[in-house]
């Protein structure tokens, strides 16, 4: 794992805090992990995930900006999605491609 510094002070907080209390068993870096960052439930929670952690690392953009750039991302994943869980509709591809959006 590779952290900056904030996110390795938590690691090291959590840790003090765990071995403060307890001298038996091991400290669990990925039970803390979990904790910060759950596993999305569902394809839209991955969307969700995905905007949030753009935002975060260009906050200086515009809401158009910020469509335009992801645009193409969000609709790559969901034709992967679509293709891998073998949705039916495939008859909308074309209409993607033919609006630029692909």
């Amino acid at each position: 794992m590779l952290f900056d510094t904030e996110e390795l002070e938590v690691y090291l907080n959590r840790a003090f805090e765990f071995f403060s209390s307890s001298d038996e068993g091991a400290f669990n870096f990925v039970d803390i992990a979990y904790n910060r960052r759950p596993i999305s439930r569902n394809f839209g929670d991955h969307i969700h995930n995905l905007g949030k952690a753009f935002l975060e690392r260009r906050p200086d953009l515009s809401s158009d900006e910020f469509l335009k750039l992801l645009a193409p991302l969000l609709v790559s994943c969901i034709i992967i999605n679509t293709n891998r869980s073998h949705y039916k509709g495939t008859h909308l591809l074309p209409v993607l491609i033919g609006k630029g959006i692909t």
